[in-house]
């Protein structure tokens, strides 16, 4: 008598294999949200605001005065 359990085991195994990587590809993802840089949002205005000054949309003393506001 034959069982043939060889043939479908291996496709089983096959698919835990894929499920264990995307499971393990998850847990990366997260830690590395977790532990990675976190721009704040008063950082991400300051940088903004120092790109707008840069293509000369704004001049020094706004400039200026804006970045004081953001800082205090």
């Amino acid at each position: 008598m034959t069982w043939n359990w060889g043939h479908g085991m291996g496709a089983g195994m096959w698919l835990w294999g894929l499920l264990e990587l995307a499971v393990l590809g998850l847990l990366v993802y997260a830690l590395v949200r977790l532990i990675g840089p976190k721009d704040k949002p008063q950082d991400r205005a300051l940088s903004v605001l120092r790109e707008r000054y840069a293509r000369g949309e704004i001049d020094g003393s706004t400039y200026e005065q804006m970045r004081r506001e953001l800082s205090g």
